[in-house]
């Protein structure tokens, strides 16, 4: 009894790693000495520009305030954790953070599944149809503030339950910056 609990916690600790809602990629800069930076700021914003001309449908998200304030303190809150510490003055600031989203509408295609009957014959077993969601990518741009340079950029891309930004918006951000390199 004892062996096949342990062989079920496992079977669930190894499940959890694939269960992760978003495909996250990474670029960083070969260049950054990761370990000289200390503190960081926010681009107003976001680093989004213009936010008060029409905006496409695809980018209506990035309007809304409380988008801003989720991502915001789920960056704070890991980079916190990183030993960085948030100045609100962008002269003081080691690292620049930006970020954006992109929302966009997708397709899935499921092809029908066919069975064979009696004699043979071909039925259709489920038909073919056509899943539509939404599906959001979201960037997380880090700059060195001295040399305005791109030292960091992480992309997650997945599907989004809701437009509504909560506690799946912050984890999304979470699970983005786990690959940024400081400990």
């Amino acid at each position: 009894m004892r062996a096949s609990k342990c062989l079920w916690l496992l079977a669930v600790a190894l499940m959890i790693p694939a269960c992760s809602r978003m495909n996250v990629h990474v670029q960083v800069d070969p260049n950054a000495d990761f370990t000289a930076y200390r503190t960081f700021d926010f681009l107003k914003n976001g680093g989004m520009k213009n936010l008060h001309k029409p905006v496409p449908p695809r980018m209506r998200i990035i309007k809304d305030p409380l988008f801003h304030a989720y991502v915001q303190e789920a960056i704070e809150e890991e980079f916190t954790q990183r030993s960085l510490v948030r100045v609100r003055d962008r002269g003081q600031a080691d690292l620049l953070v930006g970020y954006r989203t992109v929302v966009r509408d997708q397709a899935d295609v499921v092809p029908p599944i066919h069975g064979v009957g009696w004699r043979g014959h071909l039925y259709v077993a489920r038909p073919g149809h056509v899943r539509w969601y939404k599906e959001g990518t979201l960037v997380v741009d880090v700059i060195d503030a001295r040399t305005d340079n791109l030292i960091w950029r992480g992309i997650g891309t997945g599907a989004m339950r809701d437009m509504r930004p909560g506690e799946d918006l912050k984890a999304s951000v979470r699970e983005i910056l786990e690959k940024f390199p400081l400990e």
